[in-house]
């Protein structure tokens, strides 16, 4: 009787093994922050506050010829995206294009906005090595990021969720469950560009619906 016992349990674990194997191996390490956006007559901030990573802030300043999103923390300046002047961005918000570069101008990433989609807006990001690591996609609804894998559509990277208070606020929630697949810099110059981008999003459906 025990050794039936032994031999059922031991089928089983060589089933489950499998599937316990891969839940093990996905589970990289996650994290959230909520970004708000404040904007003063000469720069823009959008404020990163968060309870389980690092908190920052991203400036764009009206002294600057093209757009830029300075990343700092609480020790300094860590990157800078910048808004590519020639593209089909100055006319189309989800069609926006982002440099990415650290602290000694190396490279880091890119924003890609796509101009065909059957979501609202959709953006490519890529790495440093010019590989596509994640597509962004906003819902109909305007309220919502979904950043998924490249090569599987079915598992988040991570999600962007606007939070609409009833007192005006307009704020966005981020969160990242696979910290490894995207660059969290990029990341979060990503959310700074998405909150920044909502408003002239909204105008556009919103035009388009009248």
């Amino acid at each position: 009787m025990n050794r039936i016992i032994y031999n059922v349990v031991l089928f089983l674990s060589a089933l489950l093994w499998p599937t316990l194997n891969f839940a093990d191996s996905y589970q990289p390490e996650g994290y959230h922050f909520d970004i708000h956006q404040q904007i003063y007559p000469l720069a823009t901030f959008f404020s990163i506050q968060s309870d389980d990573t690092y908190r920052g802030i991203v400036k764009k300043s009206v002294f600057r010829v093209r757009t830029n999103y300075d990343l700092s923390d609480q020790h300094g300046w860590q990157a800078t995206g910048i808004k590519r002047v020639v593209s089909l961005g100055s006319l189309y918000p989800w069609a926006t294009e982002v440099d990415i570069y650290d602290t000694t101008w190396q490279f880091l990433g890119m924003i890609d906005g796509q101009v065909v989609s059957t979501a609202a807006a959709r953006f490519s990001l890529y790495n440093a090595d010019g590989e596509l690591v994640g597509i962004a996609y906003l819902d109909p609804s305007l309220d919502s990021y979904s950043i998924v894998y490249p090569y599987s559509e079915a598992f988040p990277i991570a999600a962007l969720h606007r939070q609409r208070e009833s007192n005006g606020e307009d704020w966005w929630k981020a969160t990242i469950y696979d910290a490894h697949q995207i660059d969290e810099r990029l990341m979060r110059i990503f959310a700074a560009m998405a909150c920044d981008l909502q408003e002239e999003i909204d105008a556009y459906y919103s035009s388009n619906e009248e």
